[in-house]
């Protein structure tokens, strides 16, 4: 199945243009705030791991580390 498939039960867009800044601003607060939803799964668009999106990316794994 594709997530776009998935009825999703909450949704939180970062940036609407895709700007890298808008996302990492936004990311770790969406993050709380779906994890405060008691989720069983966050499911999250990546990015490409160049410049910011290396940061953003390294941020993702670190939230995600040990929650598998």
């Amino acid at each position: 199945d594709s997530p776009l498939e998935f009825d999703y039960s909450a949704v939180r867009t970062l940036s609407k243009e895709g700007n890298l800044e808008e996302v990492a601003h936004g990311l770790y607060r969406a993050l709380r705030e779906l994890d405060d939803l008691g989720l069983a799964l966050i499911v999250l668009d990546t990015c490409a791991e160049v410049g910011l999106g290396r940061a953003i990316m390294d941020r993702v794994r670190r939230a995600a580390a040990g929650r598998r």
